[in-house]
């Protein structure tokens, strides 16, 4: 499988993760994503996920994923590299910079 396929497929498979858990907790855990954005300059999907676990996936995380992918079509958040993160064994997540952080006067 190449990468690109593999992409691909992660991105199908955290849409019907979404799809599954309604458009009730897509709007509620979008917005959840959103107030993270606005306090954070850099963070993987599972810091907002982490933050905000009282939203319930239905048991598959992965939805978190097609919720970050809206973020970035929304102009929320923008690719930054990648970083370690402890839900995948260490492997390497896409880190995000958001473009709508509110900076505290110094």
């Amino acid at each position: 499988m190449t990468v690109e396929i593999a992409r691909e497929h992660g991105l199908q498979m955290a849409e019907l993760a979404a799809n599954k858990c309604g458009d009730d907790w897509k709007a509620e855990a979008l917005s959840a994503f959103k107030r993270y954005a606005g306090a954070v300059n850099t963070f993987t999907t599972e810091d907002v996920r982490k933050a905000n676990s009282e939203i319930i996936t239905g048991g598959d995380p992965r939805a978190w994923g097609n919720i970050a992918q809206q973020a970035k079509r929304a102009g929320i958040i923008e690719f930054f590299g990648y970083q370690p993160v402890s839900s995948s064994n260490g492997s390497a997540k896409v880190l995000w910079r958001s473009l709508i952080v509110v900076k505290k006067p110094s």
